[in-house]
């Protein structure tokens, strides 16, 4: 627990079976949670930021069997402060077997101007990344989703989800794969429209104008002007062996060399360098 500090890390525990949470921040600026593993808490959260706590990084963590969020970023406005957790660098976690009680992978409540990069999440049970607002000061607003895998479990809820007025998001280069067809791989509601901008995006599923209320298919999402250059494929097209938690993109396969480079991490969840090849690959892993 690390609250009202700043310049803090958190490096190279494990925490296991915790009643509430494994690792929590309050009101701590410029907070590092980095090569942590984080499984199996009891009741919340492997790892939780709260209470406006601005440039925190949470980067190379493994966070699993969490009965709700993996990573849960609060801006927290009702406890003081500006309610906004902001410049937030979430990068390289593996994420999976959360979610069991609600929440997702990665949650975001007022968390704005930051960067989900080059994580893998996959069996979550409920959503993936979620950006929205509840008890944040603001929405999730001008955040950077790019070249991460979700892989959501069956009973999950959908890859991505932007709410509650969480504005000006760029997704790009993610691979966002769902097996229901009713929810899918992006939901995104009216209030968070302006700004939004999806593309290069491997997906499958369905998707939502209206936060989760009506389903719509891939084509009617790309009439509206998102994801012109993004593709539908499956889980056994992209990825070499996802039964066997193996994530990594089939080569030749749909997910090799068809990303965008503006936005892209120079390293992937391996810190390998990106590209490898004539253009990005789509997802967290560059090459198989």
């Amino acid at each position: 627990r690390v609250v009202e500090s700043a310049h803090v890390t958190v490096r190279n525990c494990r925490t296991r079976n915790n009643q509430v949470w494994g690792i929590f921040s309050g009101f701590a600026d410029y907070f590092t949670v980095a090569h942590n593993t984080c499984a199996n808490s009891v009741e919340e959260h492997g790892i939780y930021v709260s209470n406006s706590g601005d440039r925190p990084i949470i980067r190379d963590n493994v966070c699993y069997g969490n009965r709700d969020q993996g990573i849960h970023m609060n801006g927290d406005a009702s406890m003081g402060g500006d309610g906004v957790i902001s410049r937030a660098v979430v990068e390289r976690n593996v994420i999976h077997d959360n979610g069991v009680g609600g929440g997702a992978g990665i949650n975001c409540d007022g968390v704005t101007d930051s960067i989900i990069r080059n994580n893998l999440l996959y069996n979550n049970h409920a959503t993936g990344i979620a950006l929205y607002r509840i008890d944040g000061g603001s929405g999730s607003s001008r955040n950077k989703v790019v070249n991460n895998t979700v892989v959501q479990a069956s009973d999950g809820r959908w890859c991505l989800l932007i709410v509650g007025g969480s504005r000006n998001n760029i997704v790009r280069n993610n691979i966002l794969l769902h097996t229901l067809t009713y929810r899918g791989s992006i939901a995104i509601d009216q209030a968070s429209w302006p700004g939004f901008s999806s593309d290069y995006n491997l997906v499958s599923g369905p998707f939502s104008l209206d936060g989760d209320a009506t389903a719509i298919s891939f084509a009617q999402w790309k009439a509206a002007g998102q994801d012109l250059h993004s593709a539908t494929a499956t889980a056994a097209q992209i990825l070499i062996d996802p039964l066997a938690a193996n994530y990594r993109p089939k080569d030749p396969g749909p997910a090799i060399d068809a990303g965008e480079a503006t936005y892209a991490p120079k390293l992937d969840l391996l810190k390998r360098a990106r590209p490898q090849g004539a253009g990005v690959d789509v997802g967290c892993y560059e090459g198989p």
